[in-house]
């Protein structure tokens, strides 16, 4: 599970990196843009080229926020396994631990399995 979330991590990263490069792509076009006697289609392309890094640079908050959820996942996760003296033998235990650990609270709860989707009640 460990390497799973690390290269989940590292897609995620080099994502952001590929968007940034095209962020760094799109600024020098329009370093170049602006140079240019003003005209409609140059302020459309301007504009075209700003909406393209703003969408790049939501994009790679969204990325970022889930690198940290991630992240924060797994060290509790990871914290609780060291700290846990028990191993969860069966499926039942790992979804149970999983679902109050991002509930964030142990309480009974019925897990419903059905069409491979789960649902807590």
């Amino acid at each position: 599970m460990d390497k799973t979330f690390k290269i989940t991590i590292k897609l995620l990263t080099e994502k952001v990196k590929e968007n940034l490069e095209k962020i760094q792509n799109n600024r020098k076009d329009i370093r170049n843009l602006l140079t240019r006697q003003e005209s409609e289609p140059r302020n459309e392309k301007l504009k075209k080229k700003y909406s393209v890094n703003e969408a790049l640079l939501n994009e790679n908050l969204n990325l970022i926020n889930v690198q940290l959820g991630i992240t924060s996942l797994m060290d509790k996760a990871f914290a609780e396994n060291k700290e846990s003296s028990s191993i969860m033998k069966d499926i039942n235990d790992c979804l149970e631990h999983t679902i109050n650990v991002v509930l964030g609270e142990k309480t009974a709860r019925n897990y419903i399995l059905e069409d491979r989707v789960l649902a807590v009640s």
